[in-house]
């Protein structure tokens, strides 16, 4: 919701007049013209209607604590509709709030250059993207702490190559090979019946720069492809998968972590290559492939404390390894099914429901807490204990007090002793911080003397976040 009585509010109404003044009885009929008056912590108000207009935002920034919002009048009532394509070049502390994109032509949104903290949250994206084959690009030389959140996916009709999100490197590795994009979260939104949903990393030759883009807490609903991941020091967490041909495809890359996962009837959960770390997953009708280079020059992939689970009639392969990717196997529940035949791997400490010997294996009775509800809890030692064995849904977003956060971490302002408090009020009164974050970080602050390492980590149900973006949210720590 916008408060409507703010003085840093431009409005827009696409009905309206020419000739407005920005005010709320008088709105412009164009976003671009509010986007010229725009300052930090503008927001650019939108009234619900159908908006046609093609925006380019150029080297327009807000500040952490006073982002440029385009926001929606009421995301929850009214529906504002954008067929236009968005275009953001080095902008930094941009939120964009409540839209919904329908059938545009090329890309929706755009964020390329140095853009930094920007968000995209609550928005939809309906059959967007037919000829650009990609929905929401973000790359760039150097853009950073990126995010889209809470957001719903659908790819066009009949399309037969479409990526809803693109998380390209955008690197010039003969002039800058440390100036990628890094720091991207996607979390909490949907995607359903996309090609591809996700593709992080943009080719080979980068795949070796760490990214640490984030993607966590979403649902992926019979996608061909969930993510395509060509990048470094990715974190895929608390996601569903459910029903997608491949949900993981881990093409290169190096210290990739997949953990806390739900994978349900997915023909091929994880297509893995080198040098990654698949833990506390429920892998149900769901198989792991894992591929890579020749034995001497790999790096192994670590499969551990996970649980796999085969509705199937005579044991599956639950883990398919090909002979010249190294494997380590250890502390893994496998229910009905088993691991591929293959030399190429060490397992220890694996537990099984069948009698049949197999090396590797401990035979160990099994029983799942309430598989009628997709409980696959069990008292053993072994298997997934993350929460991900309950996951069956995507909550929604959990929010707290921004005052008590301060209060609860003993931060202040940097201002005076005396006057701290009152400045937290004035600043962040009635704001809410998304409590899955981290801590609040140094945009909320000024105070030279708090080092970094004064931070802390909060776990956030079965994930801990680390890149964060703006609009009350909380950077990487």
């Amino acid at each position: 919701m916008i408060d409507k009585l703010s003085q840093k509010n431009i409005w827009v109404n696409p009905s309206a007049e020419s000739g407005g003044d920005g005010s709320l009885d008088f709105p412009y009929s164009k976003i671009q013209t509010a986007l010229n008056e725009a300052t930090a912590g503008s927001t650019i108000a939108l009234f619900p209607g159908i908006y046609e207009e093609n925006l380019t935002i150029r080297d327009l920034c807000g500040l952490p604590e006073a982002p440029i919002t385009i926001s929606a009048l009421n995301q929850n009532g009214y529906e504002v509709v954008s067929h236009a394509e968005w275009y953001f070049y080095s902008v930094n502390d941009f939120v964009i709030k409540g839209i919904t994109f329908k059938k545009t032509s090329g890309s929706a949104i755009s964020m390329v250059g140095e853009s930094h903290r920007n968000s995209i949250k609550d928005c939809a994206f309906d059959e967007c993207g037919e000829t650009s084959e990609c929905v929401v690009f973000l790359g760039g030389s150097g853009g950073d702490c990126n995010v889209i959140e809470n957001c719903k996916f659908s790819a066009p009709q009949n399309c037969k190559n479409h990526i809803a999100v693109m998380i390209s490197q955008s690197v010039d590795l003969e002039d800058d090979a440390t100036a990628c994009s890094k720091n991207v979260s996607v979390r909490f939104c949907a995607f359903e019946n996309c090609i591809t949903a996700i593709v992080a990393g943009s080719g080979d030759d980068v795949s070796f720069m760490p990214s640490a883009h984030e993607i966590c807490g979403n649902l992926f609903e019979n996608c061909q492809n969930a993510i395509k991941l060509k990048t470094g020091a990715a974190r895929i967490c608390g996601n569903i998968f459910r029903s997608n041909q491949t949900a993981i495809n881990h093409i290169s890359g190096f210290e990739n972590e997949i953990f806390e996962n739900r994978f349900e009837n997915c023909q091929n959960a994880v297509i893995c290559g080198e040098d990654a770390t698949i833990s506390g997953n429920l892998f149900v009708d769901s198989s792991i492939s894992a591929e890579g280079k020749s034995a001497e020059n790999s790096l192994s992939v670590l499969i551990c404390e996970n649980t796999f689970v085969s509705s199937a009639k005579e044991l599956a392969n639950a883990v398919v390894c090909q002979e010249n990717l190294p494997l380590f196997i250890t502390k893994n529940i496998f229910y009905g099914c088993k691991i591929g035949e293959n030399k190429n791997f060490s397992t220890k400490d694996n537990i099984c429901n069948f009698a049949e010997k197999i090396d590797g294996f401990t035979f160990e009775k099994i029983e799942f807490e309430n598989t009628n509800d997709g409980d696959f809890s069990t008292n053993s030692n072994y298997g997934c204990k993350t929460g991900a064995e309950k996951l069956t849904k995507i909550e929604k977003i959990p929010q707290v007090d921004i005052l008590e956060m301060f209060q609860k971490h003993g931060r202040n302002c940097g201002c005076g002793e005396n006057d701290c408090k009152h400045d937290i009020d004035a600043r962040f009164a009635e704001k809410t911080l998304d409590e899955r974050d981290l801590l609040v970080k140094s945009m909320f602050f000024e105070n030279d003397t708090i080092e970094k390492d004064d931070f802390e980590a909060v776990s956030v149900g079965q994930q801990v976040l680390r890149p964060i973006g703006i609009d009350g949210e909380l950077e990487d720590n």
